[in-house]
């Protein structure tokens, strides 16, 4: 069964703009993430830090296996 993905809530660039600590205070405390948007397009994501750093360690394992599969595929 898939997971359900978390609700992420959307604002407006102009919106952000006028309020950034308040997006930024929600985010810290309450770990909201919000997706930005100019017009009706999405343009950057605000997520906490603690998110951040979690995707970066996914990424990096991600790169070790990648690295140590193509290196038992390629013959020495």
């Amino acid at each position: 069964m898939p997971m359900a993905s978390p609700k992420i809530s959307k604002i407006s660039a102009m919106d952000f703009r006028f309020k950034p600590g308040t997006y930024l205070d929600l985010s810290d405390y309450l770990g909201e993430s919000f997706i930005i948007l100019r017009g009706t397009k999405p343009k950057a994501v605000l997520i906490p830090y603690s998110d951040f750093h979690h995707y970066q360690l996914l990424k990096q394992q991600r790169r070790r296996l990648l690295s140590q599969a193509k290196q038992q595929k390629s013959p020495l």
